[in-house]
């Protein structure tokens, strides 16, 4: 859509001071060759092209020809439309993300190796699947914490962090992204006892810290996933991960020698 002719920006001078909720800090000034004035905001714009803008009373004109505007204003629009592509190239996780999780434990229960036919040895080699369905947004900087969680044998009302790994990658839109962490291992015995698989707990932060996506084999545990991505390993816990106290045994931990 084209602008009209100097009748269409006295028209929007007039308007300038409709109401609206939005911050005066969103609007422009512009103006066309003439020197008429329209306050409005940037909607989109194709660089040296076309420009769409919002007035104060949200009536929007789109595909205004960059020509109408001012060798100033093609300027501040120039810059505008670099800044929103860098926007779109180096985006913030949020919670719209259009991405979806899967999360691979990677099990393999091999019993053992050393001959002992109680012992189960379970082996982890832990991976992280993202697929985005952006179709501009390039996430940068996501942080991602998984907790693999263990069960204990013996004491079943007993869980435990066996493994805490974090990762940082980009996600591009459009693209699956994979991350694999560092295999492990656990294992329980019917007289011993130790610790079998539990579940996971996987979060996903924005570049400020804070957690955006939660993904977790139990429902109960997204809604304890901040105290379970800060558990400590080696004590145990309630299945709601709240007051961790000290192990009466480390067998079959990650790391613990028989």
């Amino acid at each position: 859509m084209v602008f009209e002719m100097r009748n269409f920006w006295l028209c929007c001078f007039a308007l300038l001071f409709c109401a609206s909720e939005l911050s005066a800090a969103d609007y422009r000034v512009f103006k066309n060759d003439d020197g008429v004035e329209l306050e409005a905001e940037v909607v989109s714009c194709v660089a040296g092209e076309s420009v769409s803008v919002r007035r104060r009373d949200g009536r929007v004109f789109k595909d205004v020809a960059w020509s109408r505007f001012s060798m100033v204003d093609r300027k501040y629009l120039k810059d505008w439309a670099k800044a929103e592509a860098e926007k779109f190239s180096q985006a913030d996780l949020d919670a719209d993300a259009r991405i979806k999780v899967t999360v691979l434990k990677g099990q393999d229960d091999d019993f053992n190796d050393y001959g002992d036919i109680d012992d189960h040895v379970i082996k982890f080699a832990p991976r992280v699947i993202i697929d985005s369905d952006e179709k501009d947004r390039t996430f940068t900087g996501v942080t991602g914490v998984l907790v693999m969680i263990g069960q204990g044998y013996l004491r079943k009302s007993e869980y435990v962090v066996l493994k805490r790994q974090e990762f940082t990658l980009d996600l591009p839109a459009h693209e699956e992204v994979r991350w694999t962490g560092k295999p492990f291992k656990c294992s329980y015995d019917p007289d011993y006892g130790g610790y079998r698989y539990g579940g996971y707990v996987l979060v996903l932060k924005n570049r400020a810290g804070e957690i955006v996506l939660t993904k977790s084999s139990k429902t109960l545990w997204e809604r304890s996933a901040k105290s379970i991505i800060n558990a400590k390993e080696r004590l145990g816990y309630d299945r709601e991960f709240r007051n961790g106290e000290e192990l009466r045994m480390t067998y079959g931990l990650p790391g613990s020698v028989r």
